[in-house]
């Protein structure tokens, strides 16, 4: 854990240094909401994969190869049958890590413009309320948070 928490830290560093090194129309293209909801969101599930998601793969590892040196001391025969499918079963593990990989990343990046527009509202909360654009922009960060939701689900199937 400790690890992964000083990666992070060394990675939300060095992600936000090269922000403020971009040139002024690269900001203009890219909303400081959704900067600001990247630095939080998508370094925190990177800081999940270095520490709890890289402890469960050595764990789950360890115990596959515990299995595999049990299963050849009781019974080779079955253990060589049973490691004959595992190429496929891990062809299947790389396509879904794949998939959910990029499910995941469409995830965020939705997530990210819901963040950018509830920013940019609330840095601006008395110009909206001064002209009556509540419900206007309450509408517009639901349209972006269904979006991110619906992403979201698909991942999960």
């Amino acid at each position: 854990m400790l690890a992964s928490e000083r990666q992070t830290h060394r990675i939300r560093k060095s992600f936000y240094q090269n922000i403020l090194r971009q040139n002024i129309g690269w900001f203009d293209v890219h909303e400081s909401g959704e900067l600001n909801s990247r630095i939080t969101n998508d370094i925190s599930k990177i800081q999940d994969g270095i520490g709890d998601k890289l402890g469960q793969f050595m764990q789950w590892f360890c115990a596959f190869l515990a299995g595999v040196i049990v299963g050849f001391v009781h019974g080779w025969k079955l253990t060589l049958v049973i490691l004959s499918i595992s190429p496929l079963l891990a062809l299947c593990a790389v396509i879904m890590t794949k998939l959910v990989g990029k499910a995941s990343g469409a995830e965020l990046k939705a997530y990210a413009k819901a963040g950018a527009i509830a920013e940019e509202v609330l840095g601006a909360i008395r110009t909206v309320l001064a002209f009556g654009g509540e419900e206007k922009e309450c509408k517009r960060y639901e349209r972006n948070l269904l979006a991110a939701r619906t992403r979201a689900s698909g991942r999960a199937l």
